[in-house]
């Protein structure tokens, strides 16, 4: 990157590592949603079922199972 005089500088980028894996997890979950998407899609079912009835309630899990349906949201779509 190029500072205000025109010299270059090493430029810092925050959660560069974090970025990467979630492009990662990504990747691999629309890959075995590709592979079976029944079976996927029936696994993230089941896994919001036990979430929405509340019996092991669990924000961290709600939230990583939302992150995943959203991530292969557009994955299913063209099945």
């Amino acid at each position: 990157m190029e500072d205000e005089n025109g010299e270059v500088v090493r430029e810092f980028v925050k959660d560069t590592e974090v970025t990467a894996l979630y492009k990662s997890m990504k990747e691999a979950l629309v890959h075995l949603t590709h592979l079976d998407y029944e079976s996927t899609q029936s696994l993230m079912l089941e896994r919001l079922r036990v979430q929405v009835e509340g019996h092991i309630w669990d924000r961290n899990k709600l939230s990583t199972l939302c992150w995943a349906i959203g991530s292969i949201s557009g994955a299913m779509s063209t099945f």
